[in-house]
C-alpha cells in the first residue's frame, strides 16, 4: 500500500510541474510551450535516471530500500512519455493538450482548405447560369486575395463592371477527409439583362426542370431563399 502511495504521489508532483510551466507558458507561442515542454522532461528523465544510479551506488536517498527500484521506473517513466509527447507536439507545430485528444489533433494537423468563389447573376426574376452545365462560376481563390477582387476579376470575364463592395449571400463547405472545399458564394444582381453567350436565362421558377448537379442546385436554392447562410454539403 505504501509504493501505490508513492508512485502515485510521484506521478500527481510530475503532473502538476507541467501543468504549472504550462500555465506560465500559456501567452507563449504553441511550438515554444511544446518545445520548453519537451526540454523540461527530458530533463526529469535524466535527472531521475542519474538519481537512480546514485540511490542505487552509494543509497544517498534511501528511496531504493523503501520502494524498491519500481519508484524510479515509474518516474523514469512518466518523464519519457511526457516527452514523447511534447516531441510529438512540437514536430506537428501544436500547443499542450490533453493527452487523451493527442490523436485527434494529430489528424487535423494535415487538414486543410481550398477557397472558392461561387457566383450567379440575377436580374429580376431571372437566373444567369453557365449554358454548358447550368452552373454558376466557381472560382478558386489565390493565397491572400481578397473576395471583392476575385469577384471583379470573374465580372470582367463576362464584360461586367460593377463598382461597390459585394455582400456575401452565404457559405457551404464539402467536408474531406484531409481537404475542406469552401464556397463563398455571391448572387448578384444586375440592373439590366446579361448580354452574354457564356450564360443561359432560366427564370426562377423553372430551375427544377434544368438537368444540375445537385450541388449547384443546392447552392443556388440556398442563395435565393437565405441569406447569411452557413452550410455543410
Amino acid at each position: 500500500m505504501e509504493i501505490i502511495e508513492g508512485i502515485i504521489k510521484v506521478a500527481l508532483v510530475i503532473s502538476l510541474l507541467i501543468f504549472i510551466i504550462y500555465g506560465a507558458l500559456k501567452n507563449k507561442g504553441k511550438r515554444i510551450q511544446s518545445l520548453v515542454l519537451m526540454i523540461v522532461s527530458l530533463g526529469l528523465t535524466i535527472f531521475f535516471t542519474v538519481a537512480f544510479i546514485f540511490d542505487n551506488l552509494i543509497h544517498i536517498s534511501g528511496a531504493v530500500e523503501v520502494y524498491g527500484d519500481l519508484l524510479y521506473y515509474v518516474m523514469i517513466g512518466i518523464s519519457v512519455v511526457y516527452f514523447i509527447i511534447f516531441l510529438v507536439l512540437f514536430i506537428n507545430n501544436r500547443g499542450f493538450i490533453a493527452a487523451k485528444t493527442i490523436k485527434k489533433k494529430m489528424v487535423y494537423t494535415y487538414h486543410t482548405k481550398e477557397e472558392y468563389l461561387y457566383v450567379f447573376y440575377r436580374y429580376a426574376n431571372t437566373i444567369y447560369l453557365l449554358k454548358d452545365n447550368y452552373a454558376g462560376i466557381r472560382y478558386k481563390l489565390k493565397r491572400m486575395e481578397f473576395t471583392d477582387e476575385a469577384i471583379r476579376n470573374v465580372n470582367k470575364c463576362v464584360s461586367l463592371t460593377l463598382d461597390g463592395d459585394f455582400d456575401r449571400t452565404g457559405m457551404v463547405t464539402i467536408k474531406g477527409d484531409r481537404t475542406d472545399e469552401v464556397y463563398y458564394c455571391y448572387k448578384i444582381d444586375l440592373d439590366q439583362p446579361l448580354d452574354d453567350e457564356m450564360f443561359i436565362a432560366v427564370e426562377a421558377i423553372k430551375l427544377a426542370d434544368l438537368p444540375m448537379q445537385d450541388f449547384d442546385r443546392f447552392v443556388i436554392y440556398n442563395c435565393l431563399m437565405k441569406y447569411d447562410f452557413n452550410e455543410e454539403y
